[in-house]
C-alpha cells in the first residue's frame, strides 16, 4: 500500500507536499500527524497557496496566551465575509 493521505478516487497525496499555513503552526494537532488536519489542508491548499486565511474549527492553540475563542470568531467572520462576497457575485 502506498504511503500518504488517501483522498477521493483513491488518489494518494504525500503529506509532506501539503502546504502548512500559519494557523497550523500554532496548533497542538501538529500537521501531518492527524488525518482530519491533512484533509482540511488538502481541501484548502489553493487558498493556502494564495495566502488566504485557512478555516479550521478543530483548532487547539499550543500556547495558553492564544485566545482560542477569538481565533474561532475571526474565522467565522472571515467565512461570513467570503460567503457574502460569493452571494453578491452570483446575484450579478
Amino acid at each position: 500500500m502506498e504511503k500518504g493521505q488517501y483522498v477521493s478516487g483513491g488518489k494518494v497525496v504525500d503529506v509532506g507536499s501539503i502546504p502548512v499555513p500559519s494557523l497550523c503552526m500554532t496548533c497542538q494537532r501538529r500537521p501531518g500527524n492527524e488525518v482530519p488536519c491533512n484533509l482540511t489542508r488538502i481541501d484548502q491548499a489553493r487558498e493556502i497557496k494564495r495566502g488566504e486565511k485557512v478555516c479550521c474549527f478543530a483548532y487547539e492553540p499550543n500556547d495558553p496566551k492564544i485566545d482560542k475563542d477569538s481565533v474561532l470568531r475571526e474565522l467565522e467572520e472571515y467565512l461570513e465575509t467570503k460567503r457574502s462576497h460569493h452571494e453578491r457575485m452570483r446575484a450579478r
